[in-house]
């Protein structure tokens, strides 16, 4: 399973105690042991940090961004000039923001099976089958 991962599976991780953050938790223990190929955009760091020091404080932020960003087995992928067309186009064609766009566009380009990430949002992109965090765990098992 080639995995794109949207921010919202970081931050549940980090600040939730419950189910979703445990399966959140589990389901980055996979990437790191390599039982999981994962991609994110670095796009997430910004959405992650922001997101963290609102909830957690700044020192928090900055400790878990920092172990995202040295996360094993966890592919940080550009947003460059072709993303963006593409995120273009999807945000074009399904009326997406242009933030979800840029996850969707990655997704595509970087050819993941699927866009794990429990905001229904990305489930107007035809283009990429999202899955709940939940779901993604029964597929990897």
């Amino acid at each position: 399973m080639r995995a794109y991962l949207d921010s919202n599976v970081f931050v549940f991780a980090c600040v939730s105690t419950e189910a979703i953050g445990k399966d959140c938790r589990t389901f980055l223990d996979m990437v790191v042991k390599g039982k999981i190929d994962a991609v994110t955009t670095l796009l997430a760091f910004d959405e992650i940090f922001y997101k963290l020091d609102r909830l957690k404080g700044f020192d928090a932020a900055v400790l878990f961004t920092e172990n995202f960003l040295a996360m094993p087995n966890l592919t940080l992928c550009e947003v460059d000039s072709q993303v963006v067309a593409e995120a273009f186009d999807v945000v074009k064609q399904y009326k997406l923001a242009p933030r979800d766009a840029i996850h969707v566009a990655t997704a595509v380009l970087r050819k993941a099976d699927c866009l794990v990430s429990d905001d229904k949002e990305f489930s107007k992109a035809a283009g990429m089958r999202r899955v709940s965090v939940k779901g993604a765990l029964t597929e990897a098992e």
